[in-house]
Order: C-alpha cells, then structure tokens, then sequence
C-alpha cells in the first residue's frame, strides 16, 4: 500500500511539475449506443453533434481525428455494434502515436449484471473488459476514458490504470437510471462557468466538476433524488473519486489534461462563432429541460407548471435573440 501512494506522490509531483500535458496529437472518438427509445435516441445524438462541433470549431482538433459512431438522429438508422466501436479502436490506435491525447467518450444505457459492467449496443454489449483488453494498444498516449452512460461506475475498477483518466456518470451498476451527465460533459467545453481557474482552457478535472454540478442542480430544479454520481479515477487504484479538486487521492493528472491547444487560447474561428457555438449548447439544455418538465406535467400544480414553463421559455427567447445579434455581429466582421 506505501508503494501505490509513494508512485502516486511521484506520479503527481512529475504532472504538476510538468505543467499542463501537452499531447503532439489530440484524438476524440465519441460512441452513441443504443438510445432504446426515440427521445433518448435523439438526445444521445445531439450531444455527440455538439461534442464534435466543440472538438472542432473551438478545441481545434481536427477533423480527420474525431471519429464519431452512432446511427441516425431519427433513430432509423444503425446503431454502431461491438465490432465496429473495437475497429475504431484499432485504428486510431494505428494512426496515433506515443505523446499523442486520446479521448474517449461513450454516450447512452449501461447496465450491470451477473459481474459484468456492460455499454449497450445492438447484438453483444461492450463489456468493460474488452474495452480494457483494447485499451492495451495505446500504451504511451494520454488516455481519457468517459463513459457517460447509466450503470457506468462499474466500469472503473476495470478500466483503472496507471497514467490514465477514467470518468463516469454513475458511481455504481447499481445506479441504472437515465443519466443526465453527458449533456452536461459536452458542454463543459464551452461553458465559462466551468473554467474555474480563469486559464481560457478547461482540464478534464474542470469539465468532470462541472458536469457533476450541473447534474445536481438538474435534479434539484425537477425536485428528484439524485441518482447518479459521476467518479473520477486517475491514479490507477481502481476506486473512483467524488471530487470538487485535485487531490492526493484523484484528479492531479486530470487537472493537468486539456482537449485545447498548448497555446492557452482557445482555437475557435473567431470568439463570436465560440459564443455562437455555447449559445446553441445553452438552447438545447433548455429545450431538454421544457421536455423534462412536460414529463412532470401531472405531478405539479397548474400555478407551479405554468410559471416554470414561462421562465424557460423567456430564457429561451433571450437565448435565441441574443444568438441572432451575435450572428448579425459576426456577418458584419466579415463583410468589413
């Protein structure tokens, strides 16, 4: 046990030494499993869209290393099975190399059973085990592992390793309910409130934080017991953290990893396309909590529906002539 917290020390003291960890390449492989009904489908999606978006537009990485798998937004699409997210794998293991960050996000259902920590997918699940199994091909690169699916803190013990960033939704199999987490993950990323430090970048500790927050107050405006409750794992012990800060425990290697260029400034086409860009993230959180609270339709009083439904739809209404003004902004820096 001294040995794991001795390397711990050492492994910290060399990142926070280091500084930020500036990877030669940034690779982001997003996976949308199954949605198993049309408004989850739909979401699950979105945040796969806007994730890529952010990676792209803002993150600067580019295009040819963010891979994205998932079927259509209507759902009549195929949904990626286990051999293609192994293939995926595979070859971004093939055309990455040691020094290189690589990130990957899984987006949908888990679940839990007979010892297995699972990610639903059509015909065989991904186990945790194999994705473990796989994971083995990219020794030496950055890894970032986030499973934002229901059931996902199973996934930790087996995922756990030294070096390597492991993040979930939930703290458990046991936690198998929707999980609002990856929405929140996503947006992160172009959230101002979610670069805690004021360095114009957000580390995965920041991002993982910010989510986990936002989760909490999503439960509490739809005055719901908290059900899910994301863990961080960096230090390899295979026992996640709920964390609020780096610590001995978790989070000194996950404070130091950045989706965004070295320079500490983000990389969008301008800052207008960046607020562009969040002002569309902030809409669709807001639709998505409109939908939640029709859900709750009957469970509330008409005085109380009303008023909650009229408040975010006057913010949604601000949200969008506010994007109109930006964009109107923007088209004139570009005709000048």
């Amino acid at each position: 046990m001294k040995t794991l917290y001795a390397g711990i020390l050492v492994a910290a003291a060399q990142f926070f030494a280091a500084g930020a960890v500036d990877a030669s390449q940034r690779h982001l492989l997003i996976v949308v499993g199954l949605g198993g009904e049309p408004h989850y489908t739909k979401l699950f999606n979105e945040w796969a869209a806007q994730m890529a978006e952010i990676a792209e537009r803002v993150l600067a990485i580019a295009g040819e290393r963010i891979t994205v798998l998932q079927g259509s937004a209507e759902g009549d699409g195929e949904t990626p099975r286990k051999e293609d997210v192994l293939t995926m794998l595979r070859n971004t293991a093939d055309a990455s190399t040691a020094g290189d960050m690589v990130m990957v996000l899984l987006i949908g259902h888990g679940t839990a059973r007979n010892g297995r920590a699972l990610f639903n997918l059509p015909g065989p699940d991904l186990s945790a085990s194999e994705l473990r199994e796989q994971l083995q091909l990219f020794a030496g690169r950055s890894l970032v592992i986030v499973n934002a699916a229901s059931s996902s803190g199973a996934f930790v013990r087996e995922l756990s390793d030294a070096g390597r960033v492991v993040i979930t939704a939930t703290a458990s199999g046991s936690e198998h309910q929707f999980a609002y987490f990856g929405g929140h993950f996503v947006s992160a990323f172009v959230a101002d409130a979610a670069d805690k430090d004021k360095d114009n970048r957000v580390s995965m500790l920041e991002a993982f934080n910010h989510a986990r927050r936002a989760v909490a107050r999503a439960y509490k405006e739809d005055d719901r017991i908290l059900t899910e409750h994301a863990l961080l794992d960096d230090n390899g012990d295979g026992v996640g953290s709920r964390l609020t800060e780096a610590s001995v425990a978790d989070g000194a290697i996950a404070a130091k990893l950045f989706l965004q260029p070295s320079a500490g400034q983000l990389a969008g086409d301008s800052p207008q396309a960046r607020e562009m860009l969040a002002l569309d993230v902030r809409a669709s959180e807001l639709v998505s909590r409109i939908d939640r609270l029709k859900r709750r339709r009957e469970r509330l009083l008409d005085e109380e529906y009303y008023r909650e439904l009229e408040s975010l739809l006057v913010t949604l209404a601000y949200n969008r002539r506010t994007l109109r003004g930006v964009k109107e902004n923007h088209a004139t820096t570009l005709a000048q």
